[in-house]
């Protein structure tokens, strides 16, 4: 099947949702830290996070660093196992570096509207969004940020196409991005593109908001 929207190596949208002020101030210090209790307060945030992006992201895959696989799966994590494997992960790294914060990238599957013999359904798909989610340095927030390099969004693609599902999938954006600041108790506070003509608003792209 072919659509007209595609996945590009620059990002065609990018949203950081930075959180209300929690208990920890990072960078912290390695020595003498209480991980389980950092820990704690870093997987309430994700999983209010996750709640609130709901069917829009699913995670598979769990990078700690980023480029450095923990878990994956070819369906959505089990969150509980998945959550002690990157806790596993920071606990190794907490042994080499004086200073340190909690973060992760997670991969997954978005369920968005496809065009399938004319008929407008929808499907889940890999890749659409991805989600960084650490410690803010300098800061006792929290950072979420939410990618797409796909152009599924626009209801004209990046090449010109006509895309008949981009404003249905841009106002699920838009949606998803409000709870995000509602669940994280914050609010978007930075927003860019790395492909020139797209133009993007603090909930998602410019026209899904009215703009």
């Amino acid at each position: 099947m072919k659509y007209p929207w595609r996945f590009y190596e620059k990002s065609v949208g990018m949203w950081i949702v930075e959180s209300g002020r929690g208990v920890h101030s990072f960078p912290l210090e390695t020595k003498g830290l209480d991980l389980e209790g950092v820990s704690r307060e870093y997987f309430h945030y994700f999983d209010e996070a996750m709640a609130a992006l709901g069917e829009r992201f699913a995670p598979t895959s769990i990078e700690y660093p980023p480029g450095e696989t923990v878990t994956e799966s070819p369906i959505p994590l089990y969150l509980v196992q998945a959550k002690q494997r990157l806790f596993e992960a920071w606990r190794e790294d907490v042994k080499h570096c004086d200073r340190w914060a909690p973060g992760a990238v997670f991969r997954g599957l978005s369920e968005v509207a496809v065009q399938v013999e004319g008929k407008v359904i929808s499907t889940q798909l890999p890749g659409i969004l991805s989600v960084m989610f650490s410690g803010v340095p300098g800061s006792d927030r929290y950072a979420l940020a939410l990618s797409t390099n796909c152009d599924i969004w626009l209801d004209r693609t990046i090449s010109g196409e006509a895309n008949p599902v981009g404003r249905a999938n841009a106002l699920r954006l838009e949606r998803s991005l409000k709870k995000l600041e509602e669940a994280l108790d914050g609010k978007v506070v930075h927003y860019a593109t790395e492909v020139e003509g797209v133009k993007l608003s603090e909930h998602g792209f410019a026209y899904a908001a009215g703009t």
